[in-house]
């Protein structure tokens, strides 16, 4: 997730073992793909930058996780873009740990929603996607 959230294509393909680039949305999955890592980023119509990282398991497709293939494995999904983009698959965040096209932070947007006086009870703020945004935290804080 670390070496696509620094990289500079949308859809890219990672050596699962050491997370070197194996090239974009063009490269061919060898029908074997062992331990190969898809990583897909995009910018989500409500504004939020969105960032998946799955196991690959044949060319130009997205595996479900009933596949057999892929039984064991895991997928890790983040809500922040990629700032070097050169792909112009998207526009890409204007700095590194903006959560949207308006580049507020996840600090700033906690602090926004307290000064708001914002509680849980009331808000419509999906659990998930708290969730997402504290996964992506941590997965930032470690690389």
């Amino acid at each position: 997730m670390a070496a696509h959230l620094q990289g500079h294509l949308s859809i890219a393909y990672y050596n699962g073992t050491d997370n070197t680039l194996l090239g974009g949305a063009e490269w061919p999955v060898p029908e074997n793909p062992g331990n190969t890592a898809l990583c897909l980023s995009d910018l989500g119509e409500d504004g939020y930058y969105y960032t998946i990282c799955m196991r690959a398991i044949s060319d130009n497709t997205l595996p479900h996780t009933h596949h057999a293939s892929y039984q064991g494995s895991s997928w890790c999904a983040v809500q922040y873009g990629q700032p070097n983009l050169q792909d112009g698959c998207y526009t890409p965040p204007s700095k590194p740990n903006a959560l949207n096209t308006k580049g507020t932070t996840f600090e700033e947007l906690v602090e926004a929603e307290r000064l708001a006086n914002w509680s849980m009870e009331n808000s419509h703020v999906d659990a998930v996607m708290i969730a997402l945004v504290a996964l992506s935290l941590f997965v930032l804080s470690i690389s």
